[in-house]
């Protein structure tokens, strides 16, 4: 049993996002965060994550979609937010 120390299952909508024409076009995903729950531990957290992701409904389009769209994941993190994307990856 993993220690007690407090951790968050946070809710990110990711979408497919356009990073250059560079070597014939590249993407990416971008993650912003939704909503986190916060847990007493990794064990109930991961726990929580597969009950959450479980009821999470199915996008219409999902992020892959030639149409577009956003697919919702649950992760599990220790400090709030810290899958967020906050800037477009540079190609190199």
């Amino acid at each position: 049993m993993s220690k007690i120390s407090p951790c968050y299952v946070t809710l990110y909508s990711v979408t497919r996002e356009f990073g250059g024409y560079e070597e014939g076009g590249w993407y990416f995903d971008w993650y912003e965060p939704i909503r986190s729950v916060r847990c007493r531990n990794m064990d109930h957290a991961y726990k929580m994550r597969d009950r959450l992701q479980a009821a999470q409904p199915k996008p219409r389009y999902p992020r892959y979609s030639v149409l577009g769209g956003a697919d919702e994941i649950w992760r599990v993190e220790r400090e709030r937010g810290e899958h967020e994307t906050l800037s477009a990856p540079y190609y190199e």
